[in-house]
């Protein structure tokens, strides 16, 4: 077993402890552990973030935070636990699975959303880790519902102060959602798809293109393939603001 496995498990150990009421740790302690776990998703690629998600990370993290939704307390941890899935979701469609498919993903970011709105950290960073899902083209059929499509029209017209992270981690995901077509809209006619892509549209023109943003990719790819002439038009104006902006704050 190698260096990393060895840590990643033991930390994931770590963490599992707090799941069981007896055990009793000062919640610094968790902080720590999980930005630790955090800090390695981010260091790693591939093969080493699906050892993250097969040992059991994520089912582990998402019994954190459903945990804390219970007790309705420590946003903090709730919000580093989901920067700790985003990472570890980043460009690994298995893991975007093992969130959606075994974990009840959806309805956990729709419990934190409810909780928690006004948490702009913690917003930004579940859109982030559903924007990895939208990614995943076999994956996007579980967004293209009227009660998640509610959410993101109205959060990808959320701006405060000329911050701009949660409109557009949120036009990412509407972005990939669009560029399936109007056959892949499965959504009843009380949401048109020609509503929503101008939505997008619009909301992308009133953005800062020279707004300096703390954001690493890690491939481009994702953002070149929706610009595709025959995709709508919202998602190709995100994907032309996103590669703008990238090149213009250089």
């Amino acid at each position: 077993m190698s260096a990393f496995e060895q840590t990643v498990l033991v930390l994931i150990r770590f963490i599992q402890l707090y799941l069981f009421d007896s055990v009793v740790h000062e919640q610094i302690l968790l902080h720590n552990a999980l930005s630790v776990l955090n800090h390695v998703a981010c260091s790693v690629d591939g093969q080493e973030k699906l050892f993250i998600g097969r040992v059991g990370a994520i089912e582990i993290v998402m019994g954190i935070i459903r945990r804390f939704l219970m007790k309705k307390t420590s946003c903090e941890i709730v919000e580093v636990a989901w920067t700790l899935l985003w990472n570890i979701t980043d460009e690994t469609p298995e893991n975007c699975r093992r969130f959606i498919e075994d974990n009840n993903g959806l309805q956990v970011f729709h419990d934190c959303l409810d909780l928690w709105s006004d948490k702009r950290d913690l917003v930004r960073n579940m859109l982030g880790l559903l924007g990895n899902v939208a990614e995943v083209q076999l994956l996007r059929h579980y967004l293209v519902t009227a009660q998640h499509m509610e959410k993101f029209r109205i959060l990808v017209k959320r701006s405060q102060q000329n911050d701009i992270e949660i409109p557009y981690n949120c036009g990412g995901i509407l972005a990939n959602i669009l560029s399936d077509g109007v056959e892949a809209w499965t959504i009843s006619s009380s949401i048109e798809q020609y509503i929503v892509n101008q939505e997008v549209y619009d909301a992308t023109q009133m953005w800062d293109l020279h707004k300096s943003r703390t954001i690493n990719y890690r491939s481009l790819t994702p953002i070149l393939r929706l610009l595709n002439e025959n995709f709508p038009t919202g998602c190709i104006m995100w994907a032309v603001w996103a590669m703008t902006n990238l090149t213009t704050v250089l």
